[in-house]
């Protein structure tokens, strides 16, 4: 699922690659999480050691700048979050209209 998500990403930003290639990309980022065993730093290792080979592999598996395969290996990542937040926020704001109706929901 997040192989095909990067591989939409890298192609509206004109990647040359194919899905194997951002398949082979995406494998090679999970490794990152190997890091995350080292207790309280180990998650900051492994998500900056994944952004770096992400990057890193982008731009050989699909020719791309530095600049722009940045973008691909982080847009997903912003879409995501901006998706979360704009759901939190709807969740949060029916919480308070149930309250203010008197717990009941219309």
């Amino acid at each position: 699922r997040v192989a095909l998500i990067d591989h939409l990403v890298c192609k509206l930003l004109g990647g040359t690659g194919d899905f194997e290639a951002t398949l082979r990309c995406t494998a090679l980022c999970s490794s990152a999480n190997i890091w995350a065993l080292i207790p309280y730093v180990g998650g900051l290792i492994a998500f900056g050691f994944m952004i770096v080979t992400k990057i890193h592999a982008f731009s050989h598996a699909h020719r791309f700048t530095k600049g722009r395969a940045a973008a691909a290996a982080i847009l997903p990542m912003v879409v995501s979050c901006g998706i979360d937040i704009v759901a939190y926020i709807g969740l949060i704001a029916l919480v308070f209209a149930s309250a203010g109706a008197g717990g009941r929901i219309r």
